[in-house]
C-alpha cells in the first residue's frame, strides 16, 4: 500500500514537469515568433559615405568691431531728415494793358479798334475776342472792361495805351526792429564805508573780543608760543584732535 503511494506521487510529480516543460516550450516559441515579426531578417543598409565638412575657423572678437561699431541709435542710423515746406508760387503779375484805338457800334454789336501794345497795328476785336492776354468783355460806361486771369479789370480809356502799367508786386510787411532798452547805471558818489570790525583788545598780538570768563579770543595768524603776557593777560593753548585751540586769559 505504501508502494502504491509513492507510485502515484511520482506519477502525479512526472505529469507536472510534462506540462511545465510543454508549457515553457510553447512559450520560447511564441518569444521566437514574436522576435520575427519585430526584428525580420533584411540586409544591412549601405552608409553613404559624407565627406568632411571644411573646418571651421576661430572666432574672433575683433570680427566683430564693424557691427560694434554701428550702434542701434547712432546718427548714421537715424539720420535727421529734413523734409522743405512746399514753397508758395509766386503771385502772377498782371501784363501791360492792351492798346486801344476806338469803339466802333455796327448795330447790336460792338467791335473795338485794339492791338496788344503799342508797336502793334490795331485790328477790329469783337466782344468775347482777345487781344493778346486780355479779353475783350465790352464796356460799362465809360470803362473799358477786360478779362485776364479769371478777373475783370475795368480800365479807363487814356489807360490802355499800350504801356507798361503792372500791378504793383505785394509788399513784404517790414518787420519790427527789437525795442532798445536803454539801462541806467547811477555812479554814487559816496564812497562804501568800511565794514565794522568786531571790538578787541588787539595789540600787537591782535588779541580778540571777549569770550566771557575773562577770555578773549586769540588771533590764528599770531605764532607767538603759549605763556606769553600782554598788559595783564596770558595765552594759553590746549591740544585737541582737531588741532590746537588757543585764547588769552587774564594772569592770576
Amino acid at each position: 500500500m505504501k508502494y502504491n503511494r509513492l507510485l502515484l506521487v511520482n506519477l502525479v510529480l512526472l505529469v507536472l514537469v510534462a506540462a511545465g516543460a510543454f508549457e515553457l516550450r510553447r512559450q520560447i516559441i511564441a518569444a521566437g515568433e514574436r522576435y520575427q515579426i519585430l526584428t525580420p531578417d533584411q540586409e544591412p543598409k549601405k552608409v553613404p559615405q559624407f565627406s568632411a565638412g571644411r573646418e571651421r575657423s576661430r572666432v574672433l572678437a575683433a570680427d566683430h568691431l564693424p557691427i560694434a561699431g554701428r550702434l542701434l541709435f547712432s546718427q548714421d542710423r537715424n539720420p535727421v531728415i529734413e523734409v522743405e515746406a512746399p514753397s508758395e508760387p509766386a503771385p502772377l503779375q498782371r501784363p501791360a494793358l492792351p492798346k486801344l484805338v476806338g469803339i466802333m457800334e455796327l448795330g447790336s454789336s460792338l467791335v473795338a479798334l485794339m492791338a496788344p501794345d503799342a508797336a502793334t497795328l490795331a485790328r477790329p476785336v469783337e466782344t468775347g475776342e482777345s487781344v493778346g492776354d486780355f479779353v475783350f468783355l465790352g464796356t460799362e460806361g465809360e470803362k473799358i472792361l477786360l478779362g485776364w486771369n479769371g478777373q475783370t479789370i475795368k480800365a479807363d480809356p487814356h489807360e490802355l495805351v499800350g504801356g507798361a502799367a503792372q500791378a504793383p508786386p505785394p509788399r513784404a510787411r517790414p518787420r519790427s526792429a527789437p525795442a532798445k532798452v536803454a539801462i541806467k547805471v547811477r555812479k554814487s558818489s559816496e564812497t562804501p564805508k568800511p565794514a565794522k570790525k568786531p571790538a578787541g583788545l588787539g595789540g600787537p598780538y591782535n588779541i580778540g573780543k571777549s569770550a566771557g570768563a575773562g577770555k578773549y579770543k586769540a588771533d590764528p595768524k599770531d605764532k607767538s608760543p603759549a605763556g606769553t603776557t600782554y598788559q595783564g593777560l596770558v595765552k594759553r593753548a590746549r591740544r585737541s584732535p582737531f588741532g590746537t585751540y588757543t585764547w588769552w586769559e587774564k594772569a592770576k
